[in-house]
Order: structure tokens, then sequence, then C-alpha cells
């Protein structure tokens, strides 16, 4: 499988991921972010890295989070322990 993990520096270059990752980092509680579907692995990716916190995504359908985990294992480092429970 192809690594993209080198590509997250762009992402991490931009204002707008700058201000999201600095709320993640000192807010408390719930945030809320709107993003094309297509970006979500970019961003969870990026952010994982980043913050070094547990990620969990919960999706509506079982074939989004199948789909979500395959793309995350491409854009994240082989060394992420990325896990995909059972429905």
């Amino acid at each position: 499988m192809v690594n993209l993990s080198c590509l997250l520096s762009l992402l991490k270059e931009t204002r707008s991921y700058r201000q999201l990752a600095e709320q993640l980092a000192t807010a408390r509680g719930e945030q809320r972010v709107v993003i094309l579907d297509a970006a979500k692995p970019y961003l969870i990716a990026a952010l994982y890295q980043e913050l070094d916190l547990p990620v969990m995504v919960i999706t509506a359908h079982p074939e989004e989070a199948k789909k979500l985990y395959e793309q995350l294992q491409a854009w994240c480092m082989p060394s992420a322990n990325l896990l995909q429970f059972p429905e």
C-alpha cells in the first residue's frame, strides 16, 4: 500500500488547519468541523500525527467506516495503531 503521510506537512502549513489544531489542543469538550468527505482521512491523519492523542471516528454506515479505515491506512504512518471496530 502506498503511504501518503509525507504529504501531511502541506496541510499543516495552512492557516485554517493551524487554527483548528490549536483549538483542539487547548479546548475541552466537543469541536465541530465541516469538511468534504474526500478530505476527512487527510485531516484526521494530520491531526492524529500532530496532537498525538487517541482519535475515535464514528460513521453512520459500516461501509463508510471500512472505506475510511482503508484510506487512513494510506495517510497514516505505518506505526499508527489503527483499529476498525465491528458493527
